[in-house]
């Protein structure tokens, strides 16, 4: 039996928007700059009866200083930074009506600031969009095909770089987020991202009232195996077990490596009884199967339900009460933790 890659047996590695969490910062920065910097094109333009260029310069300020101030004291944008750009686009598109393809230089920062502010999906949707109307407006404004293409090709590779940048920069940072909480042997997540996963579930259970349990399971006899068949196969039982847990999940719950062999199941908007169906579904697969060279293993697991009123430390210690249960109840069993006190 082989150790599929986690993001393939259930796990939850999915890649995650690692920019996300900075896109606000970054907005409202950028909202401050380019508010600063097109004052005074805007002022500029005004006085030298360009009135088009300036309504658009000043619309687009007027839009990013009321994001930066309301940001600054509510801590969020009141208007989308999506129709922020928008407005900026149209204002580049304007300016290369008055300036030729001179005015378009400002699309080059915008597009790369669209793939580091918005998702990349809306980026790319608002790049599209901006390439279609500067080719539209380059042919309206009769524009010398030649330079016009190069523009064309030049904004094109901006916006193919700027996902290769992107998609690289989410790949890399979901990549070492993977190393710090994934036990390398296993594919199971460590000790580490279990506490933070623990708490994560009872602050979501004392803010939303639903349901968490908990399995903790441990190899019936581990060390025999090491003994007799070499820590390499149990190395591969350990794996094989895990593979087992991960492809008998639903997507949502989380597998963990507690100890040498034992694990922890997460399962969330589950109640005890039917946390106890799986963990004895998992005791009957992991026991009908042949975990290494035609030999079956057993398991024991306590199942416990969370209660918003303990601890993560008072949760651990019910669970493990209940595998201590099972171990000396003859192992290769289910025994269901106590009530918290």
């Amino acid at each position: 039996m082989s150790n599929p890659d986690p993001a393939q047996s259930g796990a939850t590695h999915q890649v995650i928007d690692i920019i996300a969490d900075y896109r606000e910062r970054v907005f409202y920065s950028l909202s401050i700059m380019v508010a600063i910097l097109l004052l005074p094109l805007a002022i500029d333009s005004l006085l030298n009866g360009r009135h088009v260029i300036a309504f658009f310069n000043l619309l687009v300020i007027l839009i990013l200083a009321f994001d930066a101030v309301y940001m600054h004291y509510r801590g969020s944008f009141p208007i989308a930074p999506s129709l922020a750009f928008i407005a900026l686009i149209l204002n580049i598109c304007v300016s290369m009506l008055e300036q030729d393809l001179l005015g378009i230089l400002w699309i080059y920062p915008t597009t790369v600031l669209l793939f580091f502010v918005l998702t990349r999906k809306v980026a790319n949707i608002l790049s599209a969009l901006s390439v279609l109307l500067i080719t539209g407006l380059a042919y309206y404004s009769r524009q010398p095909l030649q330079e016009t293409s190069i523009v064309i090709a030049s904004m094109l590779l901006t916006i193919l770089f700027a996902n290769i940048i992107v998609k690289t920069i989410v790949n890399l940072q979901n990549r070492l987020r993977d190393i710090s909480i994934i036990d390398d042997l296993t594919g199971a997540y460590n000790r580490r991202h279990l506490n933070d996963s623990l708490e994560t579930a009872l602050a979501r259970l004392k803010r939303y009232d639903n349901t968490i349990s908990l399995v903790l399971l441990d190899i019936d006899h581990f060390k025999r195996i090491n003994d007799t068949l070499g820590h390499s196969a149990g190395d591969q039982v350990l794996k094989n077990i895990v593979n087992i847990i991960w492809t008998s999940l639903r997507s949502m719950d989380m597998v963990f490596r507690y100890g040498g062999e034992e694990f922890i199941v997460l399962l969330p908007e589950i109640t005890l009884n039917n946390a106890q169906q799986v963990a004895e579904k998992l005791r009957s697969r992991i026991q009908n199967t042949d975990i290494i060279d035609h030999q079956h293993v057993t398991i024991s697991a306590g199942v416990a339900q969370i209660s918003a009123k303990e601890t993560v430390d008072n949760l651990l210690k019910r669970v493990d009460d209940a595998l201590y249960k099972a171990k000396n109840s003859g192992r290769n069993r289910v025994c269901i933790a106590g009530n918290t006190q």
